[in-house]
């Protein structure tokens, strides 16, 4: 079989796309969805993923704030969260200036990714690291996140990691699952297994969706019984639940094959439809297939070719489906181009709050 690597491609905001090197994971077709899947077994790798940024989540305070000081900075968050980010800056400023951490972070913030504003990486990182240096986690992320990019200040993975650290010893779950992928790379640091399991695992019982799906990567990748896989099927399942689009193909492909979890191909099916919904590619050539086959949803034909189109036009060649595709009837052929091109991606409601 020839494996297959699938790119990551969410477009989050405060993100940005960080190569670390392959780690494959273990699914692989039941004769069922091998007679779906041409003889290619489906790797989804912890690659290209994403670092990401926390958004400042309000005043922390400071001892011996005035009640003044407190309120115009319950003033400037509030006026972020509501998009108001020039006033966010004018009432964020003199608090900042005053050694306010928390109104520190939230400047950094507004300067990183121009908020109202040019982006100024040199005065985000200015005010990144005077709040850092008083031990606000959010900042030491954020701060990280700089070096690792290289802006504002050469790249500096080590110091990075560094900072990572510091936040997520305090319960950043963020900064939890960035250090985990610093250490995945393994050129910083060494690549522990153990304390990149911990990092993923710590993150995720925090509700973060992409830590939740990369550990059931990282546990199905190394797992050495029923429980192993057990464990993958469930954080996948979570991350699934919470909108992270890979998961929720890599769900349903659990679900149809019963790996790790009892089968069930009709709801397998439904995660693998959300996937090709929100546009994975893989996603919509496995759709194609269950519905050409009718497999865990009706057999239909234009929906069928209509996947089959989309995800050709990803690049997703399928041999199968272009001799199934040769069958249908004109008429079948023409409603399913009409409903490829009324088609746009459509993401999990839970995505949107990620």
């Amino acid at each position: 079989m020839k494996n297959r690597h699938m790119i990551r491609k969410n477009a989050l905001r405060n993100s940005f796309l960080f190569r670390v090197l392959p780690f494959a994971f273990f699914l692989m077709g039941t004769a069922e969805l091998d007679a779906l899947a041409d003889q290619t077994t489906l790797l989804l790798p912890l690659t290209d993923k994403i670092i990401q940024a926390t958004t400042p989540t309000g005043y922390q305070g400071k001892a011996g704030s005035s009640d003044q000081s407190v309120h115009l900075a319950d003033k400037a968050f509030s006026a972020f969260q509501r998009g108001y980010y020039l006033t966010a800056l004018k009432l964020a400023r003199p608090l900042a200036e005053q050694g306010d951490k928390s109104s520190q972070t939230l400047l950094g913030e507004i300067y990183s990714r121009g908020l109202g504003i040019s982006s100024d990486a040199i005065q985000a990182r200015k005010w990144y690291e005077k709040a850092a240096k008083q031990g606000d986690h959010e900042a030491e992320n954020a701060l990280a996140l700089l070096y690792v990019q290289g802006r504002g200040a050469p790249q500096n993975k080590r110091k990075a990691a560094a900072l990572f650290e510091r936040s997520a010893d305090k319960g950043n779950p963020t900064a939890q699952y960035n250090l985990a992928l610093l250490l995945l790379e393994g050129k910083v640091r060494s690549r522990d297994l153990h304390r990149i399991e911990s990092l993923f695992l710590q993150a995720a019982k925090n509700h973060h969706p992409e830590a939740q799906y990369n550990l059931g990567v990282l546990y199905g990748e190394i797992a050495e019984d029923k429980q192993g896989l057990e464990k993958a099927a469930k954080w996948i399942g979570r991350a699934a639940e919470n909108g992270v689009v890979d998961a929720a193909l890599e769900y349903g492909l659990l679900l149809f094959n019963g790996k790790g979890i009892s089968k069930d191909e009709k709801n397998g099916a439904k995660w693998i439809k959300q996937a090709a919904e929100a546009g994975n590619i893989i996603a919509q050539n496995r759709l194609a297939r269950i519905y050409s086959r009718g497999l865990g949803l009706n057999q239909d034909a234009v929906k069928a070719a209509k996947w089959h189109i989309l995800a050709q036009r990803g690049g997703k060649k399928d041999s199968f489906l272009d001799n199934f595709f040769s069958t249908i009837s004109p008429e079948q052929r023409q409603a399913a181009e009409k409903a490829a091109s009324y088609w746009s991606p459509r993401l999990p409601i839970n995505s949107l709050f990620n």
